[in-house]
């Protein structure tokens, strides 16, 4: 999806470029130029931080990770109950903490208390669960479920 979307901005600035420098200024022009560049660059970013940067699982932590958008460290003894997210389930971005749009949300996790996660420019939410976006959630599952008496 990024390429489709770099491939796409590639013609179309410079045009861009050149219709606002002719309609307003040169200044507002460099100004939307850079800002369009940053964009492309932090989206960038975002996907190899998400690609080189995985949610993690060891005997006494998950590490929750979405690029460079949202983390947390959440003790698995502090895991209420993790499971398969089913058609029955609901949630809400103001219950839970729900991972970003774009992701097929499959697993849900209940918190013995509300953990915190972190977001860019000091946000943070503190939610008691949260519906997770991984790629394997069967192997998730058994892997927390392993490593804890997490009930599943």
């Amino acid at each position: 999806m990024f390429w489709v979307i770099a491939i796409a901005q590639i013609p179309t600035l410079p045009l861009i470029h050149v219709f606002i420098e002719k309609e307003s200024n040169a200044a507002v022009a460099w100004i939307v130029t850079l800002l369009t560049g940053w964009t492309v660059i932090h989206y960038l970013a975002q996907i190899y931080s998400t690609k080189f940067n995985p949610i993690t699982i060891n005997n006494s932590e998950l590490r929750y990770r979405y690029g460079l958008s949202w983390s947390a460290n959440i003790p698995i003894a502090l895991i209420k109950e993790a499971r398969s997210l089913s058609f029955n389930d609901s949630y809400t971005g103001m219950s839970h903490f729900v991972s970003p749009i774009g992701s097929t949300k499959n697993v849900i996790l209940e918190f013995k208390k509300p953990m915190t996660f972190k977001g860019q420019f000091g946000r943070f939410k503190r939610r008691s669960s949260a519906v997770l976006s991984v790629d394997d959630p069967t192997t998730f599952l058994k892997a927390l479920q392993r490593n804890s008496n997490v009930a599943t």
